[in-house]
């Protein structure tokens, strides 16, 4: 299946992250690469309408291939000790009851076709003019917001419209987001000194939230936004990853992820004054 592209792009994008803070670090940092990956390669087919399965495949082929040989080249081997086998009950019950709700809310969004208001009159008819002139130019339309809001979430629909050849994967754009989110908010509770069973229980409040399990499992945008701010403030509020100039996604991921909240939603534009004041606290003098 075209569509496994990304999840496999994904995957070695994970590989080929450096590792500083554990497989949650470089999880968290190959969201943000991948996002940057995706957001390029459509800008890049775009200019040239090339929009099309065949020319996607090919770039996501090319990204898989170079994360591969990144990976060979600069990682280490996973070593697995007798360690990693002991979890605390409470993390465990925690971790179970999290994968219990991500695999219900996953299976609603296997079988339940986008259906909302919003993803009717303008977040799935902008994907389906994009897809049928291979481009993300702007096109006729009477409702501006076809056109005028933000569109990187409508990126990643496109990108698995096109690939699946329909809007099976759809919903599944919002369900991983609400997976990152979970990720970041133990990430951040971190952070904050919380130990391993802080961290579980803080992620297992994050998955429970009711507004979120009925978001996750739909086509429309509200979770990437909190999932671009959460890891924008998990990375600001970490002394070991104060902003630097360097490769983005790499020692200063948090220089992307408030670029890539203000392009899912205007609602981000909320969420900028407490993002802006966490980077202004770690700011060097």
């Amino acid at each position: 299946m075209a569509a496994s592209l990304l999840a496999a792009a994904f995957a070695a994008i994970v590989l080929a992250m450096p590792s500083r803070d554990g497989l949650r670090d470089r999880f968290l940092r190959a969201v943000v690469v991948f996002g940057l990956a995706l957001f390029l390669v459509t800008e890049s087919l775009s200019a040239f309408s090339l929009i099309r399965p065949v020319p996607l495949m090919v770039c996501w082929a090319a990204i898989i291939a170079a994360a591969l040989l990144g990976a060979v080249k600069a990682r280490p081997p996973f070593r697995i000790t007798r360690e990693s086998f002991h979890v605390d009950p409470v993390v465990l019950i925690c971790v179970l009851s999290i994968a219990a709700i991500l695999a219900l809310t996953a299976l609603t969004a296997a079988f339940s076709p986008p259906n909302s208001a919003d993803a009717m009159a303008y977040h799935l008819p902008r994907v389906v003019y994009w897809a049928e002139q291979s481009s993300v130019r702007f096109f006729p339309t009477q409702y501006f917001n076809q056109i005028m809001l933000q569109p990187l979430t409508e990126y990643f629909m496109l990108h698995t419209y096109e690939l699946s050849g329909g809007d099976h994967l759809i919903n599944f754009i919002q369900w991983m987001a609400s997976v990152v989110s979970i990720v970041g908010v133990s990430a951040i509770a971190a952070m904050f000194g919380a130990g391993a069973r802080g961290q579980a229980i803080a992620a297992l409040f994050c998955a429970s939230i009711p507004s979120g399990i009925l978001a996750s499992s739909g086509e429309r945008i509200g979770y990437p936004t909190p999932c671009s701010w959460g890891r924008h403030w998990a990375w600001l509020s970490s002394p070991r990853q104060r902003p630097t100039c360097s490769l983005p996604g790499f020692s200063s991921p948090s220089s992307l992820d408030a670029p890539a909240a203000l392009l899912h939603t205007p609602a981000a534009l909320l969420h900028a004054p407490a993002a802006l004041d966490c980077a202004w606290e770690w700011a060097p003098l």
